[in-house]
Protein backbone atom coordinates (compact mmCIF):
# COMPACT_ATOMS: atom_id res chain seq x y z
CA UNK A 1 0.00 0.00 0.00
CA UNK A 2 1.26 3.45 -0.90
CA UNK A 3 1.47 5.97 1.92
CA UNK A 4 2.91 8.90 0.02
CA UNK A 5 2.11 10.85 -3.08
CA UNK A 6 3.10 9.25 -6.41
CA UNK A 7 6.76 9.82 -7.22
CA UNK A 8 5.85 11.08 -10.69
CA UNK A 9 3.08 13.40 -9.48
CA UNK A 10 3.47 17.08 -10.19
CA UNK A 11 2.93 18.87 -6.87
CA UNK A 12 2.17 22.53 -6.29
CA UNK A 13 0.30 22.51 -2.99
CA UNK A 14 -1.61 25.76 -2.63
CA UNK A 15 -3.70 24.86 0.39
CA UNK A 16 -1.94 26.12 3.52
CA UNK A 17 -4.03 24.11 5.99
CA UNK A 18 -3.68 20.58 7.30
CA UNK A 19 -3.70 17.86 4.64
CA UNK A 20 -4.72 14.21 5.32
CA UNK A 21 -1.97 12.35 7.16
CA UNK A 22 -3.12 8.84 6.22
CA UNK A 23 -3.27 8.10 2.49
CA UNK A 24 -3.85 4.32 2.84
CA UNK A 25 -5.74 3.19 5.91
CA UNK A 26 -8.47 0.95 7.21
CA UNK A 27 -11.37 2.36 9.18
CA UNK A 28 -13.48 0.54 11.76
CA UNK A 29 -17.18 0.55 10.90
CA UNK A 30 -18.35 -1.74 13.74
CA UNK A 31 -18.88 -0.92 17.40
CA UNK A 32 -15.76 -2.84 18.39
CA UNK A 33 -13.21 -5.11 16.71
CA UNK A 34 -10.25 -7.22 17.85
CA UNK A 35 -6.70 -6.69 16.67
CA UNK A 36 -4.73 -9.93 16.79
CA UNK A 37 -1.10 -10.95 16.90
CA UNK A 38 -1.43 -13.21 13.85
CA UNK A 39 -3.99 -13.40 10.98
CA UNK A 40 -6.37 -15.90 12.57
CA UNK A 41 -9.28 -15.69 14.99
CA UNK A 42 -7.53 -18.14 17.33
CA UNK A 43 -4.55 -15.80 17.69
CA UNK A 44 -3.91 -13.64 20.76
CA UNK A 45 -5.84 -10.36 20.96
CA UNK A 46 -3.29 -7.56 21.29
CA UNK A 47 -5.72 -4.65 21.23
CA UNK A 48 -9.26 -3.58 20.39
CA UNK A 49 -10.64 -0.68 18.38
CA UNK A 50 -13.97 1.09 18.26
CA UNK A 51 -16.08 2.64 15.55
CA UNK A 52 -14.33 5.30 13.48
CA UNK A 53 -10.75 4.40 14.45
CA UNK A 54 -8.26 4.51 11.58
CA UNK A 55 -5.08 2.49 11.16
CA UNK A 56 -2.22 2.63 8.70
CA UNK A 57 -2.44 -0.48 6.52
CA UNK A 58 0.82 -2.24 5.65
CA UNK A 59 -0.23 -5.25 3.61
CA UNK A 60 -3.00 -7.73 2.86
CA UNK A 61 -2.31 -11.39 3.66
CA UNK A 62 -4.09 -14.72 3.30
CA UNK A 63 -4.03 -17.31 6.08
CA UNK A 64 -4.11 -21.12 5.77
CA UNK A 65 -7.94 -21.11 5.67
CA UNK A 66 -7.99 -18.72 2.73
CA UNK A 67 -9.17 -15.76 4.83
CA UNK A 68 -7.95 -12.28 3.94
CA UNK A 69 -6.50 -10.09 6.70
CA UNK A 70 -4.90 -6.64 6.88
CA UNK A 71 -1.63 -6.06 8.68
CA UNK A 72 -1.92 -2.68 10.37
CA UNK A 73 0.20 -0.31 12.44
CA UNK A 74 -0.62 2.20 15.16
CA UNK A 75 1.81 3.95 17.45
CA UNK A 76 4.64 1.65 16.36
CA UNK A 77 2.64 -1.50 17.23
CA UNK A 78 1.58 -3.96 14.55
CA UNK A 79 -1.31 -6.40 14.38
CA UNK A 80 -3.89 -8.03 12.12
CA UNK A 81 -7.59 -7.37 11.51
CA UNK A 82 -10.03 -9.48 9.51
CA UNK A 83 -10.70 -7.84 6.16
CA UNK A 84 -14.49 -8.24 6.27
CA UNK A 85 -14.96 -6.21 9.44
CA UNK A 86 -13.17 -3.05 8.31
CA UNK A 87 -13.17 -0.81 5.23
CA UNK A 88 -10.11 0.11 3.18
CA UNK A 89 -9.61 3.70 2.08
CA UNK A 90 -6.89 4.86 -0.34
CA UNK A 91 -6.01 7.97 -2.30
CA UNK A 92 -5.90 6.69 -5.88
CA UNK A 93 -3.99 9.58 -7.44
CA UNK A 94 -3.02 7.59 -10.54
CA UNK A 95 -6.67 6.71 -11.20
CA UNK A 96 -7.69 10.33 -10.67
CA UNK A 97 -5.18 11.47 -13.25
CA UNK A 98 -6.49 8.84 -15.68
CA UNK A 99 -9.98 10.31 -15.32
CA UNK A 100 -8.65 13.77 -16.21
CA UNK A 101 -6.94 12.34 -19.29
CA UNK A 102 -10.14 10.54 -20.33
CA UNK A 103 -12.19 13.73 -20.12
CA UNK A 104 -9.50 15.69 -21.93
CA UNK A 105 -9.51 13.14 -24.75
CA UNK A 106 -13.33 13.31 -24.97
CA UNK A 107 -13.28 17.10 -25.17
CA UNK A 108 -10.37 17.49 -27.59
CA UNK A 109 -11.63 14.70 -29.89
CA UNK A 110 -15.08 16.23 -30.19
CA UNK A 111 -13.68 19.70 -30.80
CA UNK A 112 -11.39 18.28 -33.50
CA UNK A 113 -14.35 16.54 -35.12
CA UNK A 114 -16.32 19.79 -35.17
CA UNK A 115 -18.83 19.21 -32.38
CA UNK A 116 -19.95 21.93 -30.00
CA UNK A 117 -19.51 21.26 -26.30
CA UNK A 118 -22.25 22.03 -23.80
CA UNK A 119 -23.74 20.73 -20.57
CA UNK A 120 -27.06 19.33 -19.39
CA UNK A 121 -29.36 21.73 -17.56
CA UNK A 122 -31.89 19.75 -15.52
CA UNK A 123 -31.75 21.54 -12.18
CA UNK A 124 -35.01 22.45 -10.46
CA UNK A 125 -34.47 23.77 -6.90
CA UNK A 126 -36.29 21.58 -4.39
CA UNK A 127 -35.41 22.82 -0.86
CA UNK A 128 -38.25 20.87 0.74
CA UNK A 129 -37.35 17.59 -0.99
CA UNK A 130 -40.82 17.15 -2.45
CA UNK A 131 -41.79 14.55 -5.08
CA UNK A 132 -38.28 13.16 -5.50
CA UNK A 133 -38.04 11.07 -8.69
CA UNK A 134 -36.33 7.81 -7.75
CA UNK A 135 -36.56 5.83 -11.00
CA UNK A 136 -33.18 4.54 -12.19
CA UNK A 137 -31.78 3.66 -15.58
CA UNK A 138 -29.60 0.62 -16.30
CA UNK A 139 -26.49 2.54 -15.21
CA UNK A 140 -27.95 3.44 -11.82
CA UNK A 141 -28.52 7.10 -12.72
CA UNK A 142 -31.64 8.51 -11.04
CA UNK A 143 -34.32 10.54 -12.80
CA UNK A 144 -34.28 13.30 -10.18
CA UNK A 145 -32.47 16.39 -11.53
CA UNK A 146 -31.52 14.56 -14.71
CA UNK A 147 -32.49 14.90 -18.36
CA UNK A 148 -34.10 12.00 -20.21
CA UNK A 149 -31.97 10.87 -23.10
CA UNK A 150 -33.17 8.32 -25.68
CA UNK A 151 -31.33 5.96 -27.97
CA UNK A 152 -34.13 4.35 -29.98
CA UNK A 153 -36.34 3.00 -27.16
CA UNK A 154 -33.60 2.93 -24.52
CA UNK A 155 -33.99 5.64 -21.88
CA UNK A 156 -30.95 7.00 -20.06
CA UNK A 157 -30.98 9.60 -17.28
CA UNK A 158 -28.22 12.16 -17.79
CA UNK A 159 -27.42 14.07 -14.56
CA UNK A 160 -27.53 17.85 -14.47
CA UNK A 161 -24.35 19.60 -15.66
CA UNK A 162 -22.93 16.53 -17.38
CA UNK A 163 -20.51 17.63 -20.11
CA UNK A 164 -21.76 16.58 -23.57
CA UNK A 165 -20.92 17.07 -27.25
CA UNK A 166 -23.65 18.08 -29.74
CA UNK A 167 -23.95 16.09 -32.94
CA UNK A 168 -26.90 17.95 -34.46
CA UNK A 169 -30.27 19.60 -33.89
CA UNK A 170 -33.27 17.41 -34.74
CA UNK A 171 -36.51 19.37 -34.44
CA UNK A 172 -37.00 20.03 -30.74
CA UNK A 173 -34.14 17.73 -29.72
CA UNK A 174 -30.39 17.72 -29.66
CA UNK A 175 -28.52 14.55 -30.53
CA UNK A 176 -25.62 14.42 -28.09
CA UNK A 177 -22.68 12.28 -27.09
CA UNK A 178 -21.41 11.78 -23.56
CA UNK A 179 -18.64 9.84 -21.89
CA UNK A 180 -19.27 6.22 -21.04
CA UNK A 181 -22.29 4.06 -21.70
CA UNK A 182 -23.13 1.71 -24.55
CA UNK A 183 -25.24 4.14 -26.59
CA UNK A 184 -23.42 5.93 -29.45
CA UNK A 185 -25.69 8.94 -28.99
CA UNK A 186 -28.71 10.16 -27.03
CA UNK A 187 -31.56 12.45 -28.08
CA UNK A 188 -32.37 15.09 -25.45
CA UNK A 189 -35.03 17.82 -25.49
CA UNK A 190 -33.33 21.07 -26.53
CA UNK A 191 -34.19 23.05 -23.39
CA UNK A 192 -32.07 20.63 -21.37
CA UNK A 193 -28.89 21.73 -23.18
CA UNK A 194 -27.00 24.72 -21.81
CA UNK A 195 -24.10 26.71 -23.22
CA UNK A 196 -23.46 28.49 -19.95
CA UNK A 197 -20.72 28.29 -18.98
CA UNK A 198 -19.21 28.08 -22.45
CA UNK A 199 -16.87 25.11 -22.94
CA UNK A 200 -14.42 25.77 -25.77
CA UNK A 201 -11.51 23.66 -24.52
CA UNK A 202 -10.53 21.34 -21.71
CA UNK A 203 -10.81 23.34 -18.46
CA UNK A 204 -7.56 23.77 -16.58
CA UNK A 205 -9.08 23.20 -13.14
CA UNK A 206 -10.43 19.85 -11.94
CA UNK A 207 -11.73 18.29 -8.72
CA UNK A 208 -11.70 14.48 -8.78
CA UNK A 209 -14.00 12.80 -6.25
CA UNK A 210 -13.35 9.14 -5.39
CA UNK A 211 -16.71 7.91 -4.12
CA UNK A 212 -15.44 4.45 -3.18
CA UNK A 213 -12.63 5.79 -1.02
CA UNK A 214 -14.32 8.95 0.30
CA UNK A 215 -11.66 11.44 -0.71
CA UNK A 216 -10.84 13.87 -3.50
CA UNK A 217 -7.92 15.69 -5.07
CA UNK A 218 -7.72 19.12 -6.66
CA UNK A 219 -5.75 19.57 -9.88
CA UNK A 220 -4.74 22.63 -11.87
CA UNK A 221 -2.97 22.77 -15.22
CA UNK A 222 0.00 25.09 -14.78
CA UNK A 223 2.65 25.65 -17.44
CA UNK A 224 1.15 22.80 -19.47
CA UNK A 225 1.29 20.23 -16.63
CA UNK A 226 -1.51 18.90 -14.40
CA UNK A 227 -0.43 19.57 -10.83
CA UNK A 228 -1.98 18.51 -7.52
CA UNK A 229 -2.72 21.64 -5.50
CA UNK A 230 -4.64 19.97 -2.66
CA UNK A 231 -6.39 16.80 -1.49
CA UNK A 232 -8.90 16.02 1.25
CA UNK A 233 -11.09 13.48 2.98
CA UNK A 234 -14.79 13.71 2.12
CA UNK A 235 -18.27 12.35 2.70
CA UNK A 236 -20.43 11.71 -0.38
CA UNK A 237 -24.12 10.97 -0.96
CA UNK A 238 -26.05 7.98 0.32
CA UNK A 239 -29.44 6.59 -0.70
CA UNK A 240 -31.94 7.78 1.91
CA UNK A 241 -35.46 9.09 2.37
CA UNK A 242 -34.30 12.60 1.43
CA UNK A 243 -31.16 11.93 -0.55
CA UNK A 244 -29.34 10.16 -3.35
CA UNK A 245 -25.90 8.77 -4.03
CA UNK A 246 -23.48 11.27 -5.53
CA UNK A 247 -23.78 10.81 -9.32
CA UNK A 248 -20.76 9.59 -11.24
CA UNK A 249 -19.63 11.44 -14.34
CA UNK A 250 -17.92 14.60 -15.58
CA UNK A 251 -19.62 17.88 -14.67
CA UNK A 252 -19.02 21.57 -15.33
CA UNK A 253 -19.39 23.90 -12.34
CA UNK A 254 -22.03 26.62 -12.99
CA UNK A 255 -22.07 28.64 -9.75
CA UNK A 256 -20.99 28.81 -6.12
CA UNK A 257 -22.58 30.10 -2.91
CA UNK A 258 -21.15 31.68 0.20
CA UNK A 259 -23.89 30.05 2.25
CA UNK A 260 -26.25 27.19 1.43
CA UNK A 261 -29.31 26.79 3.67
CA UNK A 262 -31.24 23.54 4.08
CA UNK A 263 -34.35 22.30 5.88
CA UNK A 264 -34.58 19.46 8.39
CA UNK A 265 -36.47 18.34 11.50
CA UNK A 266 -34.29 20.52 13.74
CA UNK A 267 -35.35 23.75 12.09
CA UNK A 268 -32.83 23.81 9.29
CA UNK A 269 -29.16 24.52 8.96
CA UNK A 270 -26.43 25.71 6.66
CA UNK A 271 -23.21 24.79 4.91
CA UNK A 272 -20.60 27.34 3.88
CA UNK A 273 -18.60 27.71 0.69
CA UNK A 274 -20.78 25.61 -1.59
CA UNK A 275 -19.68 24.82 -5.17
CA UNK A 276 -22.51 23.38 -7.29
CA UNK A 277 -21.60 20.59 -9.71
CA UNK A 278 -24.77 18.54 -10.43
CA UNK A 279 -28.37 19.40 -9.56
CA UNK A 280 -28.54 20.07 -5.84
CA UNK A 281 -25.14 18.42 -5.39
CA UNK A 282 -22.52 20.78 -3.99
CA UNK A 283 -18.97 20.53 -2.71
CA UNK A 284 -19.20 22.36 0.61
CA UNK A 285 -18.11 22.52 4.23
CA UNK A 286 -19.48 20.16 6.85
CA UNK A 287 -23.01 21.46 7.59
CA UNK A 288 -24.43 22.51 10.96
CA UNK A 289 -27.94 22.83 12.33
CA UNK A 290 -28.93 26.37 13.31
CA UNK A 291 -29.35 25.26 16.92
CA UNK A 292 -25.65 24.26 16.98
CA UNK A 293 -24.39 27.78 16.27
CA UNK A 294 -23.33 28.51 19.87
CA UNK A 295 -21.29 25.32 20.18
CA UNK A 296 -19.87 25.47 16.68
CA UNK A 297 -16.31 24.52 17.62
CA UNK A 298 -17.42 21.35 19.41
CA UNK A 299 -19.93 20.33 16.74
CA UNK A 300 -17.37 21.03 14.00
CA UNK A 301 -14.98 18.54 15.57
CA UNK A 302 -17.71 15.90 15.84
CA UNK A 303 -18.96 16.37 12.27
CA UNK A 304 -15.57 16.38 10.61
CA UNK A 305 -14.48 13.07 12.14
CA UNK A 306 -16.77 11.32 9.62
CA UNK A 307 -14.85 12.71 6.64
CA UNK A 308 -12.99 9.95 4.82
CA UNK A 309 -15.15 7.22 6.29
CA UNK A 310 -18.47 6.35 4.61
CA UNK A 311 -21.21 8.01 2.48
CA UNK A 312 -23.80 9.98 4.42
CA UNK A 313 -24.97 13.14 2.63
CA UNK A 314 -28.07 13.79 0.51
CA UNK A 315 -25.93 14.02 -2.63
CA UNK A 316 -23.25 16.55 -1.76
CA UNK A 317 -19.50 16.21 -1.30
CA UNK A 318 -18.30 17.53 2.05
CA UNK A 319 -14.91 18.70 3.23
CA UNK A 320 -13.77 20.51 6.35
CA UNK A 321 -14.54 24.20 6.79
CA UNK A 322 -11.04 25.51 6.12
CA UNK A 323 -10.54 23.45 2.98
CA UNK A 324 -14.02 24.35 1.70
CA UNK A 325 -13.12 28.03 2.06
CA UNK A 326 -9.90 27.46 0.11
CA UNK A 327 -11.81 25.74 -2.73
CA UNK A 328 -14.46 28.45 -2.81
CA UNK A 329 -11.94 31.23 -3.30
CA UNK A 330 -10.01 29.11 -5.81
CA UNK A 331 -13.05 28.70 -8.09
CA UNK A 332 -14.48 32.22 -7.62
CA UNK A 333 -11.21 34.14 -7.68
CA UNK A 334 -11.41 37.78 -8.76
CA UNK A 335 -15.13 37.45 -9.51
CA UNK A 336 -15.96 37.44 -5.79
CA UNK A 337 -19.00 39.62 -5.02
CA UNK A 338 -20.85 40.60 -1.86
CA UNK A 339 -23.90 38.59 -2.98
CA UNK A 340 -24.48 34.99 -1.93
CA UNK A 341 -24.44 33.42 -5.41
CA UNK A 342 -21.09 33.71 -7.17
CA UNK A 343 -19.82 33.38 -10.73
CA UNK A 344 -16.88 31.11 -11.52
CA UNK A 345 -13.60 32.76 -12.51
CA UNK A 346 -12.41 29.96 -14.83
CA UNK A 347 -14.13 26.76 -15.90
CA UNK A 348 -13.88 24.00 -13.31
CA UNK A 349 -14.78 20.35 -13.89
CA UNK A 350 -15.83 17.93 -11.19
CA UNK A 351 -15.23 14.28 -12.04
CA UNK A 352 -16.94 11.83 -9.68
CA UNK A 353 -15.59 8.31 -10.11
Amino acid sequence: FKHGLPSDAQLNIKYEGKLPSKLSYIIVLRNRINIRKNPTTSSQIVSTARYGKRFKVLEEVENERGERWYKIESGGRKGFVYKKIVALREFRFEKMREKIDELEEFITTNIYEGRELASVDAYIPNPNNENLMRAKDKYGNVEDQSARGYYNKIKVFVPDRTIVAIDEKLGGNYRIRKQGGEEPYLDIVSYHISRKPSIEEMPERAIIVDIKNQNFAVYEKLEGEWQIISYAYTTTGAESQLGFKTPRGSFIVPTAKRLMMYNNSKGGGYARYAIRFSGGGYIHSTPFNLVEEEGLKRYKKIRETTLGSYPGTRKCVRNDLEHAEFLFHWVVGDKLKSENIQEIEKNVVVIAM
